[in-house]
């Protein structure tokens, strides 16, 4: 029995203990990779941790530490069943790495906890700017909803949510 399957079991017993409690949506994983450094996914062992996970009425795993992985690695993940990887660090590259934002702005940021306290200024930034940040965005995010294999997917989530 995998380490995964033990603690979704413990932990299911756990909560049958205080009741009808639902329990956890999904189960993040850190399969080979480090925040913000990229690394080499361990494929074999992340689809085997989904496959683990779907037993237990899961939709698959978090992928933690994606977003420095090369382009090329996304394909895949919807291969490997993770349902959701966390691209906060690609969306701040994004941004930060744009010839359109500001330079007075950019030498304050060494770091993600730099961005709160230059919130006032980024937010004041001309809308012309933010418009050509957002596209570039667009554009990014275009690629990683193809990669995923997300597109197309409003009807479905109109459905759960509404």
């Amino acid at each position: 029995m995998s380490q995964l399957s033990q603690f979704l079991l413990g932990l299911e017993k756990e909560l049958a203990s205080y009741g009808d409690i639902k329990g956890i949506s999904k189960v993040a994983v850190q399969t080979g990779t480090s925040h913000g450094k990229g690394g080499v996914i361990d494929w074999p062992n992340l689809k085997a941790l989904a496959q683990e996970a779907k037993k237990h009425n899961l939709p698959g795993i978090v992928q933690h530490g994606a977003s420095t992985l090369p382009k090329s690695e996304f394909s895949k993940f919807a291969q490997a069943g993770v349902c959701e990887i966390h691209l906060a660090t690609e969306l701040m590259d994004i941004v930060l790495g744009s010839p359109n934002f500001p330079k007075k702005i950019k030498e304050k940021i060494k770091t993600k906890r730099d961005i709160g306290p230059n919130k006032k200024e980024i937010d004041a930034m001309p809308q012309e700017i933010k418009n050509k940040l957002a596209q570039e965005v667009v554009k990014e995010f275009a690629f990683f909803f193809q990669e995923l294999k997300v597109g197309n997917t409003q009807e479905l989530i109109y459905k759960l949510f509404n």
